[in-house]
């Protein structure tokens, strides 16, 4: 059986829903901000089904390279099957590559599902040239009325302490780098300079049930349905249905803000 902190089991509804309409305006600021050259080597750490690796890609060019590593080798053959030929089987810390080969690293909504998240930094600056950028994206801890409705529903099926157990289990990183200072750090302390923070919105329009799927393909649902039984987990979900229904027109809007954080390996 799967691990709930697994994203083998939602790969499928993450490409059709969220890579789209969730990571990859984000993503595609982080790529913006890391100025890629055409011909330029890259490395998307973390790639799930090549969001970010795919933006990556229309600016090398076809003289440049983009390389792609994750622990799910489901999402890597999504990744692939999208034109990311150069994918491993992989993690930060740990990368498989040698010092200072990549022009530019980045690593798309990553480092917050990683205890140890100093050392991946310092790993992926391990492979970054000097001179190089890296680009990191983490979510501010905003949440807009729709997810905190949908979270309402959920505490009244979960304890908190059970909510806060499983997060920092699957999540170890992610209160430390939802604050822009502590991730400027980070990145400070892990070999970088001119380390800039911004924030950034992402408005979208989506139906009810597409909100739905995409909260289910989340950590925190997956957490949510490997606790409940059948006749509890489909009481959820009808309750959540119907709360969103009594709140929220068919269409709703639904916002996500995210840091986008870059620096520059120190040279010498």
């Amino acid at each position: 059986m799967q691990s709930w902190k697994s994203y083998d089991s939602v790969a499928a509804t993450h490409e059709r829903l969220s890579a789209g309409l969730l990571f990859e305006p984000p993503a595609r600021e982080m790529i913006g901000a890391l100025e890629i050259p055409p011909g330029a080597r890259t490395l998307d750490v973390g790639t799930g089904t090549g969001v970010a690796a795919l933006i990556a890609k229309e600016k090398v060019g076809e003289a440049g390279i983009v390389a792609a590593i994750d622990p799910s080798l489901v999402m890597l053959r999504v990744a692939r099957g999208k034109g990311i030929d150069r994918v491993v089987h992989a993690v930060a810390p740990g990368i498989p590559f040698r010092d200072g080969l990549f022009d530019r690293v980045f690593a798309n909504f990553v480092i917050s599902h990683i205890a140890d998240a100093e050392s991946a930094l310092l790993d992926m600056v391990r492979v970054l040239r000097p001179g190089g950028r890296l680009g990191v994206t983490a979510w501010t801890d905003e949440q807009d009325p729709p997810r905190k409705l949908w979270q309402e529903v959920a505490d009244s099926f979960v304890q908190p302490d059970r909510w806060r157990e499983a997060l920092q289990a699957a999540l170890p990183s992610e209160d430390r780098y939802t604050d822009p200072v502590q991730l400027e750090q980070a990145l400070a302390g892990a070999g970088l300079d001119s380390v800039t923070v911004r924030r950034v919105e992402n408005i979208m329009r989506v139906d009810r049930e597409d909100f739905l799927a995409m909260r289910e393909a989340s950590t925190q649902t997956r957490f949510l349905r490997s606790n409940l039984d059948e006749d509890q987990w489909n009481r959820f979900r009808e309750q959540a249905r119907e709360a969103l229904a009594k709140n929220f027109p068919e269409r709703m809007e639904h916002r996500r803000s995210a840091w986008i954080a870059v620096g520059v390996k120190r040279v010498g």
